[in-house]
């Protein structure tokens, strides 16, 4: 059966992508991935253009390799609602630790540049200044009165 070439996918439809590989059940493959996408989506992909997103290739990743650490903890078939649920924090952990991991390299940018500027520590953990709300109303008070006058003579 051909198919019509499909819309690109939107950040949107990654996004709900995702979202179902997070919630899988079941044996992870390529194909039932697909097939899935289509019934949610109404479009069909096809491996190649889901894997060349990035997030999509992760959460993949992620699933089949919470898959493998349950079949690993030897999780019986018996409680399939436990094994779902296990294997759905293995997933969201397994997130989790891609963000956190990025998070790092950011900061580890940030601390360079931070140093090449010359900021100190003590510079980058100075705390913000109060805000001063009277202020803040006074300003715009300002501003309304200005565009109001401004209505009037224009």
């Amino acid at each position: 059966m051909k198919h019509q070439r499909a819309k690109n996918l939107t950040d949107q439809d990654v996004s709900t992508v995702v979202e179902l590989l997070d919630g899988w059940t079941g044996k992870l493959t390529w194909p039932a991935l697909c097939t899935s996408i289509a019934r949610r989506l109404r479009q069909h992909y096809t491996r190649q253009a889901l894997h060349a997103h990035e997030p999509i290739r992760q959460a993949f990743a992620r699933r089949k390799e919470a898959g493998a650490a349950l079949r690993r903890e030897g999780a019986s078939k018996t409680n399939e609602v436990g094994d779902t649920k296990f294997a759905q924090l293995l997933g969201e952990n397994a997130e989790l630790q891609v963000k956190l991991d990025a998070m790092r390299d950011k900061f580890v940018v940030w601390a360079y540049n931070a140093y090449a500027k010359g900021l100190s520590e003590a510079d980058l953990s100075r705390p913000l200044p109060d805000v001063d709300r009277d202020r803040t109303d006074e300003l715009k008070s300002l501003r309304s009165a200005k565009q109001k006058s401004k209505g009037k003579n224009g």
